[in-house]
Order: C-alpha cells, then structure tokens, then sequence
C-alpha cells in the first residue's frame, strides 16, 4: 500500500498528462457536487456482496431512508452466501450504488500489471453488462500501489477507494480526520477503519463527530457484515448498526451532517466497458511459419536448441510441404536436438496471455531408429523474462509423407508473456519439420 505522500504525487502525475486509455478522459470528468460549508458526508459502504448485508443490513438501511455503496465482485454474484442478481437490481432500482470490487477479490499488488488489469478492468465491464452503472472502486484489502490507482483510472473507474488514512485515535497526529470534497486523490480515497466485532457506538459515533468538528468533509465506512456471530472480526450486529444509522438521522437537522453513497460525493460520469483481457489474437501467431525467410542457415525467428552431447547437422531443405523451404535436422548420436521459435528476439516469439490456452501444430516428416523419441515442446516466457520447459506432445511415429502434430496447451500460467514450440529429436535420425502454427484456442 502506498503512502498519502505517494499518493499526491501519483495524482499530480496523472493531472500532468499520464497517457491513458480514451475512456480513461471520460471516467476522470465528473463535476463534484456543492455541498454547504461545514457541511459532513457519510457514506456507508459494504464490501464482498455477502447475503447478510441484503437480509439484515438494507433493511435498516431503508428504514432510515438511507442510501449504501455495494461494492461487488462479479465473479462471486450468485454463489453461496453471496448477493444474487436479482438481489442487486433491486439495491439499484432502490437507490442503493453498485460499485466494483474487482473479479475475485485478490490481493492487487502482489500481480503483474496485466493480471491487476484483468480484476480490474474485466470485473466493470461484467458489471456493465448486467445493467449496472458502476463508476467507483474500492481496492481488496484496501491494498493498491500508484500502478493499481492508473489502471483504476483506465478501466473507466472514477474513483478508487482504500481502507483507512482517516484519524481514528489521538496518536494519529498526521491523519486527516475527514477526506476532503472533492478529494485529495480520487484513486485511493481515505476512509475510517473497517468496522469490526470490536467497534463500539461510541467508535462509529466518533468518526463523524470528529470530522464535524474539524469543519466537515466525507467520512466513508467500511462494512462487511450486518449479523449476529456470522464473522468473528468484521462484523457489526443489527442492533448496534440500527442505533448508529439513527443516531446518524438526527445529526442532519442539528449538525449538517448527511449520508449519501460514494458517487454523490465523486459525481463520476459512466464510462464505457474497457477489456481488461486482450481480445484474442486472429490467425496464426507464428512470424515466418512456412520458414520461407532466413538468416544465415536457419529460417528467420527460428533456432535450434540442443540439449545433452549430440552429433547433428541442420539445414533449410526444398523438401518442403508448402513454399519453397522446410528445415531438416539430422542426428548420428544421442541428444536433444530441437526446432523452436526463438527464445531471444521478443518479435519473435508468439504472444501469450496468462490464463489463455493456444492451438499449436507443426508438420513433420523423417524416419529415426526405435527407441528414439521425437515430440512437440513447449516453453514459455515468465515475468522474469527466463524461458521455461512447460509441457509437450505426445511421441510421434515415424512418416515418410508430411503428417501433423498438434497440440493445444493448458491455461498458460499467471506472468508468462511468450510461447516458443517446436519438435524434438532425442536419438538417431533424420526430421524435417514445416508449417508451424499457434491460434488461440476456442
């Protein structure tokens, strides 16, 4: 998590000019609304999209004619002891705001970017399209980094919101004791401590008076449940939150102070859906594939990578299935000896996305010695931009005309960016491979 000091550099940077996604631009427009001087904001917020806070806490919520920020995780809609559909359209079709919470609720900065933007981006979006007009954030664990606050930004979010950085004790000598309005950084906005088991009216009570005094501003609660023993630590009873929210009701005539959701305060415009995932890549993925093209004597983005004490020879061929060229390896001793996509030009290499599977195939012919094994491999690139053996193809039997080898990966892992394949030859023969292909698989 990034400090308050970080965070006004990070929205200084973006204010500068940080190049950003279209709908980014519209997601940051919003007029934020005028509230009286002195004037104190509540909003209650509740995170996860847990049953309980439909069955105990909207109840009261209504009663009081109050209005609450559900933050979502669309992944989680519909599963046990978590909110329905149905349930939400009904929040909204209240006046309750439906707001993100990313897919599964991870930990952000602990992914790579591209996997932050997928929780990030993909949740909206999913949100979107159920008919929700989503426009804010709140971060997992309240846990972001300056990274996590501009891909909120260009997921079209309007505001992110953290856990904690408002003053709940008198050693917090730094911490403001209210967000300001508009606030100090849209994309990680203060907030009190989330309320627990352990929070006493007195608690919740002194969030908002302490703000009033200091001459008003928002003050945001985390929630997770409204129950009685239903969570040993983030949990607050029916009752004690019905006396809070009536406690709450009085102070707007006698203090000025209101509770409204998240986006009366942020007034963020909804920004169209933006894929978090890229949209899968069309055709073949292999540069080169006939292996019509060369450097030297190895076709263009390919390479041999030899394994072990080996005796071979290799050489662009006219044997060729399709075009001009195919590549021939011929081995007189034991080893390894392979044709792959090259692992060191990054132009090279097939794209790859984590989670996403891909088609390969590569035709071959050749004869070789029994006991032999010849087999599709295949490596990925990780994070760390090291190349590792991932998974491979069953043995392939010896052909005189061209057959195909074909294969299809598993999900490709969380940080890998790159797929090289390609057949190998461990023993003694002759392999001529042509025609290489990677689509995404359907």
């Amino acid at each position: 998590m990034f400090t308050r000091k970080h965070l006004l550099r990070l929205s200084s940077a973006v204010l500068a000019g940080a190049a950003l996604v279209a709908t980014a631009a519209v997601a940051s427009a919003s007029t934020a609304p005028t509230f009286p001087a002195g004037v104190t904001v509540v909003s209650l917020t509740f995170d996860d999209g847990t049953m309980d806070q439909m069955t105990e806490a909207v109840p009261v919520l209504n009663r009081h004619g109050m209005k609450g920020t559900f933050f979502i995780n669309s992944e989680r809609i519909d599963q046990p002891d978590r909110m329905t559909e149905a349930n939400l359209k009904t929040l909204a079709a209240g006046g309750h705001e439906i707001a993100g919470h990313t897919l599964t609720h991870p930990d952000l900065p602990k992914l790579t970017p591209e996997e932050q933007r997928k929780e990030i981006c993909d949740d909206r979006t999913a949100l979107l399209k159920r008919g929700f007009a989503i426009r804010n954030l709140a971060f997992p664990f309240g846990s972001a980094s300056a990274v996590t606050g501009k891909i909120a930004q260009e997921c079209g979010y309007s505001s992110a919101r953290g856990v904690g950085g408002l003053k709940s004790t008198e050693t917090c000598k730094d911490c403001p004791v209210a967000e300001s309005i508009p606030p100090r950084d849209p994309y990680y906005t203060a907030t009190t401590p989330s309320l627990r088991a352990s929070t006493t009216l007195a608690d919740m009570k002194s969030y908002v008076t302490r703000a009033e005094a200091a001459g008003g501003g928002w003050v945001q609660l985390p929630i997770h449940h409204v129950c009685n023993s239903c969570d040993d630590t983030f949990a607050v009873s029916p009752t004690l939150f019905s006396e809070f929210l009536g406690w709450l009701a009085a102070r707007e005539t006698s203090h000025k102070t209101v509770v409204r959701p998240v986006n009366a305060v942020i007034n963020g415009a909804v920004a169209p859906g933006v894929p978090g995932t890229p949209a899968p890549p069309v055709g073949n993925q292999v540069r080169n594939p006939s292996m019509e093209n060369a450097a030297g004597r190895l076709p263009t983005c390919f390479e041999n990578a030899a394994v072990g004490i080996s005796r071979f020879g290799i050489s662009r061929t006219p044997d060729a299935r399709t075009g001009d060229f195919g590549v021939t390896v011929l081995t007189t001793g034991l080893g390894r000896d392979s044709m792959v996509l090259t692992a060191k030009t990054r132009s090279c290499a097939v794209p790859g996305v984590s989670g996403r599977r891909t088609d390969l195939s590569v035709w071959y012919k050749g004869t070789w010695l029994p006991g032999s094994k010849v087999r599709m491999i295949v490596q990925y690139r990780n994070k760390a931009g090291e190349w590792v053996d991932w998974t491979s193809g069953p043995m392939l039997a010896s052909s005189l005309r061209y057959q195909q080898a074909r294969l299809t990966t598993p999900a490709l892992p969380a940080g890998a960016t790159a797929i090289s394949f390609g057949v190998a030859i461990n023993g003694i023969g002759t392999l001529t491979t042509d025609d290489y292909s990677a689509m995404d698989a359907r």
